[in-house]
């Protein structure tokens, strides 16, 4: 069983050693994905919602040095199961939600880079009333 932390005030009492093996798998593991693909995340201008009819702009920041990207956006409403491809293929991506579109939704970016590599970012919990 791994060891645990002791945390005293959000901070770490002791610091972890080298002895927790699962510390250094998951490092590991972040390290190579981040060489291996593209890192992304998306802005919107820090909005947490909007109502019908009113625009918000998305933005995809790639953070890599293997230019030449593919963009994927998505949206799923809260509940759902299935992904619905929305935008272009573009670093940017407008959505206006419309009166039937009130909820709380995921917002997803997709970005391919020119040796296959994928990264993925989703936005949770945007609020669209009326």
């Amino acid at each position: 069983m791994p060891a645990k932390a002791n945390v005293i005030d959000g901070r770490l009492k002791e610091p972890m050693t080298s002895g927790n093996s699962d510390v250094g798998k998951l490092l590991a593991k972040h390290v190579l994905n981040a060489a291996l693909n593209p890192m992304v995340y998306i802005t919107n201008g820090e909005v947490e919602g909007v109502e019908t009819g009113q625009a918000v702009t998305w933005h995809a920041h790639v953070v890599t040095d293997t230019p030449v990207y593919t963009y994927e956006w998505a949206i799923k409403e809260k509940g759902d199961t299935d992904w619905s491809s929305v935008g272009e293929d573009s670093s940017s991506w407008v959505w206006t939600p419309g009166s039937g579109e009130t909820g709380t939704y995921n917002v997803r970016c997709r970005v391919t880079d020119r040796k296959g590599g994928l990264g993925e970012v989703v936005w949770e919990d945007f609020e669209v009333s009326s």
